[in-house]
C-alpha cells in the first residue's frame, strides 16, 4: 500500500484538524491511527508548562485508568524511554524491540507490573517536537503474540507527524485565546458602565454584563443583525457610522447622545478606536464603545475600597453616598448620624486613601470598578489571601 495515496490516511489527517476545535475528538483520532498501525492501545500525551493552556491526554482502544496509573507510577520505571533516548535521534520513530531485547525487558518491573497484566509486549511511537515546550508523545502498544511494529507502521507515523504537530500547537493557542477572552469578559463584568467591543464593520464581538442588561431593557439601544441600532432612524445612521469608525474625528473616536423612548436622560456613547487587532483573545477588535446611563446610580465601590484601603463599613457607606453627589448634611441624614460626626469621617477616609479633599476622593472612586457587594467581597478575600 502507498500510504501517501491512502484514503484512510487522509481521513485521519482531516480528523486531526477537526480535533483542534473539538478536543473530544482526539480519542477518535487515536482509534483511526490504531487501525492504520494495527495497535492494541494508542495514547497521546501533550502538556504545555503554561497553566493557561489545557493539556491533551487522550487514549483509544484501552481503559483510561490504565494510563492514569502509568502516569502516576509506571512512567518513572519505563525502561523503554531511556533505551530509546539512547538509540533513536530526535524526530525518529522509536521501536521498543530495537532498543531493548525481550529477554532484558522480561526482567524489569515495568514489564512485570505494567505490561504483562495488560498483556502487552511491544511498543512504538514518536516524539512530537513543540516550540519552547516538552515534546508530545504518540505511542501504541501490541501484545507479544502479534509481534513488534515494523517500518511500514513507522512510515505512517512520520506521514502524520507534521499534521499532529500543527494541530497540537493550534490546540494550545486556541486554549490560551479562550482563556484570555474569558478573563477580559469577567473583568469587564465588574465594570458598572456598559462596554461593547466592535470590529471594523461594527459587528459586536463582546458585551459585558451591564451592556447585556442595557440591551434587555430595550430603551433607546437595540441589538439586531449582530449590530447595535438606535430607536430613532436619524440617530441610527450616526451610530452605524461611528461603529464603523467612519464618523470619528481624525481617527480619535466620537461621541453621541442617544435619545430614549422612556424620556429618561439620553445615553452618552463614547467610541474609542483600538489600534491593535488583538486584545485579550479577541481578534479583530477595532473599537471599544462605552455607554453611560445618567439615570443609573453608580454601583457600590464598597468591596474594592474595603479590600484596598481597609475602610470601615460606616466610612464605605459615606463614601458611596458622596459619590452619588450628596452633600455631607444629606449624607448624614441618610445615615442617621449627626452632621458633626459625618464631617469627621471624611478626614479619616482621606487619610486612609491618600487623598486630600473630596474631589480627589471622588476621582479615585470613579477610577475603581463599580461592583456588587458580592463581587466586592470576592475581591476582598482574594487580596487578603495574597497579603
Amino acid at each position: 500500500m502507498s500510504i501517501f495515496d491512502s484514503a484512510d490516511l487522509l481521513s485521519v489527517v482531516g480528523k486531526v484538524y477537526e480535533a483542534v476545535g473539538n478536543p473530544e475528538l482526539w480519542p477518535a483520532v487515536l482509534d483511526m491511527i490504531g487501525s492504520l498501525v494495527a495497535g492494541d492501545h494508542v495514547v497521546l500525551f501533550a502538556n504545555y508548562s503554561d497553566s493557561v493552556a489545557d493539556e491533551i491526554h487522550a487514549v483509544a482502544r484501552t481503559d483510561p485508568a490504565i494510563w492514569s496509573a502509568y502516569r502516576k507510577r509506571y512512567a518513572m520505571v519505563n525502561v523503554w524511554t531511556e533505551a530509546c533516548d539512547r538509540m533513536f535521534p530526535a524526530g525518529a520513530v522509536r521501536y521498543s524491540h530495537r532498543a531493548l531485547t525481550d529477554a532484558k525487558l522480561a526482567k524489569t518491573e515495568f514489564y512485570n507490573d505494567f505490561l504483562r497484566p495488560i498483556q502487552m509486549g511491544y511498543g512504538f511511537g514518536v516524539e512530537i517536537d513543540l516550540p519552547e515546550q516538552r515534546p508530545a508523545l504518540l505511542s501504541a502498544l501490541r501484545s507479544r503474540r502479534r509481534g513488534p511494529f515494523e517500518d511500514e507502521h513507522g512510515r505512517i507515523l512520520l506521514a502524520l507527524l507534521p499534521h499532529l504537530r500543527r494541530a497540537i500547537c493550534l490546540h494550545f493557542e486556541f486554549t490560551a485565546l479562550r482563556s484570555a477572552r474569558q478573563g477580559l469578559e469577567q473583568a469587564l463584568d465588574c465594570f458598572d458602565r456598559a462596554v461593547f467591543g466592535l470590529d471594523e464593520h461594527g459587528i459586536v464581538l463582546f458585551a459585558n454584563q451591564t451592556a447585556r442588561q442595557l440591551l434587555e431593557a430595550g430603551d433607546g439601544l437595540r441589538f439586531r443583525g449582530q449590530r447595535l441600532h438606535a430607536d430613532r432612524a436619524d440617530q441610527d445612521s450616526v451610530l452605524q457610522a461611528l461603529s464603523r469608525g467612519e464618523a470619528s474625528a481624525g481617527g480619535l473616536g466620537g461621541c453621541l447622545l442617544l435619545e430614549r423612548k422612556s424620556g429618561q436622560m439620553p445615553f452618552r456613547l463614547t467610541f474609542v478606536p483600538f489600534a491593535s487587532r488583538f486584545c485579550g483573545g479577541v481578534p479583530g477588535l477595532a473599537t471599544l464603545l462605552f455607554v453611560a446611563d445618567p439615570a443609573r446610580n453608580p454601583l457600590s465601590r464598597a468591596g474594592v475600597l474595603r479590600a484596598l484601603f481597609r475602610l470601615s463599613p460606616a466610612e464605605i457607606r459615606l463614601a458611596d453616598l458622596l459619590l452619588q453627589g450628596l452633600e455631607v448634611k444629606e449624607a448624614a441624614r441618610r445615615l442617621g448620624t449627626t452632621a458633626d460626626s459625618t464631617r469627621y469621617q471624611p478626614k479619616q477616609i482621606f487619610a486612609k486613601t491618600g487623598t486630600a479633599r473630596q474631589a480627589e476622593l471622588m476621582r479615585l472612586m470613579l477610577s475603581l470598578p463599580g461592583v456588587s457587594l458580592g463581587a466586592g467581597e470576592l475581591v476582598k478575600r482574594r487580596i487578603s489571601r495574597k497579603s
